[in-house]
């Protein structure tokens, strides 16, 4: 598992939160992807990024409760 920070207020970024589909208006927020064939991405229930959270939501996608919320492109 990797994560990484992505600084929103440098332009130059952009093209990086494109990738992952997302948008500087919805940051800060984290997201699990899964790179392969298939982009695959879960996305959080929305609320407060914390630890417990953070860590509460890597498990449900580890323990196959979460619905992927999409494969590909875009969300």
């Amino acid at each position: 598992m990797l994560f990484i920070y992505i600084n929103v207020d440098e332009e130059e970024n952009f093209r990086i939160l494109e990738f992952f589909g997302l948008k500087k208006d919805e940051c800060p927020t984290y997201r699990y992807i899964q790179l392969g064939d298939d982009m695959v991405k879960y996305r959080p229930d929305a609320g407060d990024i914390t630890a417990d959270s953070i860590t509460d939501f890597i498990n449900n996608v580890l323990d196959g409760k979460r619905q992927v919320t999409s494969s590909g492109d875009c969300w």
